[in-house]
Parts: C-alpha cells; sequence; structure tokens
C-alpha cells in the first residue's frame, strides 16, 4: 500500500518524505520565492493532484503569500480533493508576470457525491489573454480566449453585441463537476478574488469599458442556459486588485465552472432570455422576456417584409430596474405574410441594443428553436411552430462529427420537446440541428 506524501517545494529544496495525507509546502527563503509553473501552451491536460482535504494541504512557509502557482491555460489544473471538508482553500495562483493573486474557496458546505479516490474534487484554473498570443490592442476581447464551455461574452442566443471591454482580462476555473470527479450536490461557496490590475487594460477602457477605478463583481457562465446574466455580479468589498464576496454565500445550484470579473454597472451581458413571436387568432403575437433589468427604458418592435427595409410598429415601456423575470408582449395585427421582426432596448443614457432578427406570420409556417439544453441524462430541445411538422435531428461536434442522429421527428404546431439520451457522449459543446426538405435550424448546447 503507498504511504501519503508530502511535498516541499523551497529554495534549492525539492524532494519528497513519507508524512502525513499529502501534503503541497511552499518554503520560501528570504530572498527567493519558489514556484510550481505549468507548461505554458498545454494541448493536454495536466492536473496537479491534492488527494487531501484538509485545508492546509497546500501551505506557504513562513506566511501566506510564501507560494506561486502559474497555470495561465484552461488545461493546467489543480484537481483538489475537497470531499467533505469544509472551510478556506487557499490556492496561490500567480500570473505569467509574477503577481501574486490568490483565490480563496470557502466551503459552506460539504457537497455530496460517490465515495471514491477521485470524486469530490474542485478542479481549478486560471488564464488570460496570452493564451491567444494576442496584440496588446486586442487583449481585451474575451470572446478570443473564452473557456469551453463558454459560447458568448454577450446573449449568443439572441444576438447582442459582445460585452467583454466590461470584465477583466482573466478567467477562472472553479468546477466542482468535472467528469470523473464530480460532486453530485455541489457545496454551497464563498470566495475571495484578487487580479493583477494590469489585466485591466488600456483595451477596456478605449471601448467604452472598465477601468482602474471600475468597482468589480464576480459573475460566472451559466453553461446549460447558456447565459452570464441570470445572476449578477457579486461583490462584498473592493479594494484595486481584489474582489471580496466572502459575504455572499453561493448556493451549489448557482455554483458553474466559468467564472470572470465585471463591472457591476455593466454586468454581462444584458439579461434578455426569450424572444419569439406566434400566430395568435390571425394576429402576430411578441412577446419577450428579462431575467433582470438596470436603467432600462423602452423597448423598441420593428418590422420588415425582406429582412433589408425596417419601420418602426411600436413601443413598450420597460421595468427600469429588476432583478426577477419580467414578461412583455405586442401584438402586430397587420399579418400579410410572413415578416420578420426585430426588437431593441433603449436604456436611460440612450443607449440601444438590438436583438435577434425572428421571422414569424400567420399564413406561413414559421419553426424555430427555442433552446437546448442537458438535464443531466438527455439532450432537450425545445421547438416552436405555427404549423407541424416532420424533420431529421442531428447532434455534430465542433469538427462537425455527427455524435448522435434521430430521423422523423414529429414536431407539433405550437411547442414541442424533443428528448434524446446522450449516453457515449463526452462532454463538450455540440450543435444541435433540424432539417427537413424546407428548413434548416441550429442551436449550440452544451453538454455537462
Amino acid at each position: 500500500m503507498m504511504k501519503p506524501v508530502l511535498l516541499i517545494v523551497g529554495v534549492g529544496l525539492s524532494q519528497f518524505g513519507f508524512a502525513q495525507p499529502a501534503r503541497l509546502v511552499f518554503s520560501a527563503g528570504a530572498l527567493v520565492q519558489p514556484y510550481m509553473v505549468f507548461a505554458p501552451g498545454a494541448t493536454t491536460t495536466t492536473y496537479l493532484v491534492v488527494d487531501n482535504n484538509a485545508t492546509n494541504a497546500i501551505t506557504e512557509l513562513p506566511a501566506a503569500g510564501a507560494g506561486n502557482i502559474k497555470s495561465e491555460h484552461e488545461l493546467n489544473r489543480i484537481r483538489w480533493q475537497t470531499a467533505g471538508g469544509t472551510g478556506s482553500y487557499v490556492i496561490p495562483w500567480t500570473t505569467a508576470s509574477n503577481v501574486q493573486m490568490p483565490l480563496t474557496v470557502t466551503k459552506m458546505t460539504a457537497g455530496a457525491g460517490p465515495v471514491g479516490h477521485d470524486s469530490l474534487s474542485l478542479v481549478l484554473a486560471t488564464y488570460n489573454y496570452s493564451v491567444a498570443a494576442l496584440a496588446p490592442a486586442n487583449q481585451w476581447q474575451n470572446n478570443l480566449y473564452m473557456p469551453t464551455d463558454v459560447t458568448h461574452m454577450n446573449d449568443y442566443g439572441l444576438g447582442t453585441p459582445d460585452n467583454s471591454e466590461s470584465a477583466i482580462d482573466r478567467f477562472w476555473i472553479i468546477d466542482p463537476v468535472q467528469t470523473g470527479y464530480s460532486f453530485t450536490t455541489k457545496p454551497d461557496l464563498r470566495f475571495v478574488f484578487r487580479y493583477d490590475v494590469a489585466e485591466v487594460t488600456a483595451g477596456n477602457a478605449a471601448n467604452g469599458g472598465i477601468g482602474a477605478a471600475t468597482t468589480l463583481g464576480a459573475q460566472r457562465f451559466n453553461s446549460p442556459l447558456q447565459k452570464w446574466g441570470d445572476m449578477m455580479p457579486m461583490v462584498d468589498a473592493f479594494a484595486a486588485g481584489s474582489v471580496s464576496i466572502t459575504a455572499t454565500t453561493i448556493g451549489g445550484a448557482n455554483v458553474f465552472r466559468s467564472w470572470t470579473l465585471s463591472d457591476v454597472a455593466n454586468p454581462l451581458p444584458v439579461e434578455l432570455t426569450h424572444w419569439t413571436g406566434l400566430c395568435d387568432d390571425k394576429k402576430v403575437r411578441l412577446s419577450w422576456t428579462t431575467a433582470s433589468e438596470s436603467n432600462s427604458d423602452f423597448f423598441t418592435i420593428e418590422k420588415s417584409l425582406d429582412a433589408n427595409a425596417w419601420e418602426v410598429i411600436g413601443e413598450v415601456a420597460a421595468m427600469g430596474f429588476s432583478s426577477s423575470e419580467t414578461n412583455y408582449s405586442f401584438v402586430d395585427d397587420r399579418t400579410e405574410g410572413l415578416g420578420y421582426y426585430r426588437l431593441s432596448q433603449t436604456d436611460r443614457d440612450d443607449h440601444t441594443e438590438v436583438f435577434q432578427v425572428i421571422a414569424a406570420g400567420c399564413e406561413a409556417n414559421s419553426t424555430e428553436i427555442v433552446s437546448a439544453w442537458d438535464d443531466g441524462n438527455n439532450v432537450n430541445v425545445l421547438v416552436s411552430s405555427t404549423e407541424g411538422g416532420v424533420y431529421d435531428v442531428q447532434l455534430t461536434d465542433a469538427s462537425g462529427k455527427i455524435m448522435l442522429a434521430k430521423a422523423s421527428q414529429v414536431i407539433n404546431k405550437n411547442y414541442t420537446q424533443l428528448q434524446f439520451n446522450k449516453n457515449g457522449i463526452a462532454r463538450g459543446m455540440y450543435t444541435i440541428s433540424l432539417q427537413n426538405t424546407d428548413n434548416v435550424m441550429s442551436r449550440r448546447v452544451v453538454l455537462m
């Protein structure tokens, strides 16, 4: 039976010794601090495994700030098997330019899952624009180096503009459900994020975004919903270079893999969650939903018969400020065949965002994928249609390889939910497509 190991990393010292349950100890000298550096430009996943649920399983001596771990890639990961442990776990992250930015993850609850050597682990990583080798003028464009489960820095499904300028130029991976190591009941967590102020680059401010004095909050990407904006940025205390949300416990249901820091006054993204049009008693009823609103003034509805020339057909007053779902609708009683509709929202500072164009009508069939999601066991697809139809369904990976195919799926009038078992399909980003001789449509879906 293998005995537990103590790894000591110090000035002129690196050794293994038999000890109590495994610990990684950074022992700093008077002039030099020890580093553990993952290989830059990673092409395969590399793990530093801490198989010890004690909060001191990573220890810095003689005091906090004595150790440095450089990840700087999504594939360079620490897997800390915290198991049933609770308390504050500190990861001494350091940037490639040697700026210390330790991350503190406090487990408020133990979480739950299968008992085993690899399960009940937190998988952690962090990186910035360096993975994409971007020129300084483009380093603010987070959408060029997003984590693999993140599909946008905006509301992708509705086509809102990229909002990268409102976020720091860094991502953190804090994953309690990595396949093979996961919790089945995610723990409740608190965080203290620290960051390098140099990663609020000149490009952020130049594009109307954050600056050195901006108050930042922590925000995570809800991959099943493909949304940043279902939870507003959380901040308890702010100082340049750090964000503390230790007073805010994040329930396990709201803990997801990918995090960044964004402007609390301009979070990612505009939280429009639903926008559709259906025929209702020979009129087109347009409906949309916001998950939350900040400083919104009104919505404008435009119509086109050719998707080129647009006419304003109505305005609807907005809620203004809201942290809960708000539903809106508008009825177009001029339904001369298929029409195209465009929705925009204007805030009280006269800033306007334009959302996705949709097609609807009472004399023509309109079919669209409303949403697609992973419920843990199945891939689900919600389709709306003004008429019934039969479609072939395919799930393809990023290379176009067909992972799942179902022929002759019946789509009913109004709403139809299709469900397919995802057994044998790996976690990642896929495209779900519906097609027949008259129509083709697709939408991205993240499998967890």
